[in-house]
C-alpha cells in the first residue's frame, strides 16, 4: 500500500487520487500497485460501481519515476507493479474517469485510451517522451493511439514527443470535455455519480460491447514490454536516465 494514493469509496464511487507533490505525482512501483489493487476490487466489491482517478492541483503525473526506471536497467529486471496496472487497465469491467489538471506525462498519458471518459483543465499537457528516454511504448499505446488519433498524430506523439494540449487532445478525441481547474472534480464526481445510478448490468454489457479487442491489447502490451525491457538495459537509455536525474539534482 503507498503513501502516495489515497483511495475513497462514496455513494458507490471510488476516487482513487494520486499524492506525491513533491514529485509531480511521478510513479513508483508501489504506487502501480496499490491502484492497480484498488481498480480490481471494483470487480468484487458490490459497493463500488465507478473509478475516478485524479491528481494534485496543477499536475496529474509526471509518468514513472525515472530513479526506478535506472534501477530496473541496473537490476535487468522489469516492475511487477507495472505490469500488473498494464494488465488491469486492460482489462477492467467497471467504469473509469480521469480528471486531469496539469502535466499526464507517460503513463499519464497512456492510461487516458484505456479510461471510458477522461477530463482535462485547459492547463492539462499529455506527452509520451518514451523514444526521448531511449525506451518504447507501452499500455497498448502502439495500437490504441493511431487507432484513435491516426498513425501521423500518434508517431508525432511517440516518435516525435511532441506535446499536446487539452485542446489538442480532445480534438484527437481522447478527451471529452474540458472543465475549468476548480470544477474539475465536482464535475468528474458528478459524472462518477450519474453513471453510478445507472443498471450496473446495462454499463459492464455496454463496455464489453465497446472493448471487444481484450486480448489483442493484452498481447500488444506483451510485446512492448518485451521491447521496453529490452531497451531498459541499451546503453541509450541509461545514457537518458542518468542525464535526467543530473538535470534534476
Amino acid at each position: 500500500m503507498s503513501d502516495h494514493i489515497k483511495i475513497t469509496i462514496n455513494e458507490t464511487i471510488q476516487h482513487i487520487e494520486i499524492k506525491r507533490a513533491d514529485k509531480m505525482n511521478a510513479f513508483t512501483d508501489e504506487m502501480y500497485q496499490t491502484i492497480a489493487t484498488a481498480l480490481k476490487k471494483s470487480h468484487k466489491d458490490k459497493d463500488i460501481k465507478v473509478n475516478l482517478i485524479s491528481g494534485v492541483e496543477g499536475c496529474f503525473t509526471a509518468g514513472n519515476d525515472i530513479s526506478d526506471f535506472y534501477t530496473y536497467a541496473e537490476k535487468g529486471s522489469f516492475s511487477p507493479g507495472i505490469i500488473d496496472f498494464l494488465t488491469t487497465l486492460g482489462t477492467l469491467d467497471m467504469p473509469l474517469i480521469l480528471a486531469i489538471d496539469g502535466p499526464a506525462i507517460g503513463i499519464g498519458t497512456t492510461m487516458t485510451f484505456h479510461a471510458d471518459l477522461v477530463y482535462a483543465t485547459p492547463k492539462a499537457i499529455f506527452a509520451t517522451p518514451f523514444a526521448d528516454l531511449g525506451v518504447t511504448p507501452e499500455a497498448a499505446s502502439s495500437y490504441l493511439m493511431p487507432k484513435t488519433m491516426g498513425h501521423a498524430k500518434a508517431y508525432e506523439m511517440l516518435a516525435l514527443g511532441e506535446k499536446y494540449s487539452a485542446q489538442e487532445a480532445y480534438n484527437a478525441g481522447f478527451v471529452n470535455k474540458i472543465i475549468e481547474a476548480e470544477h474539475l472534480i465536482s464535475h468528474s464526481l458528478a459524472i462518477a455519480k450519474k453513471l453510478s445510478k445507472k443498471p450496473e448490468s446495462s454499463l459492464l454489457i455496454t463496455k464489453q460491447l465497446l472493448k471487444t479487442e481484450r486480448e489483442y491489447i493484452l498481447s500488444v502490451m506483451e510485446k512492448e514490454v518485451e521491447f521496453f525491457s529490452r531497451q531498459l538495459q541499451s546503453e541509450e537509455a541509461k545514457a537518458a536516465f542518468a542525464s535526467f536525474l543530473n538535470k534534476t539534482k
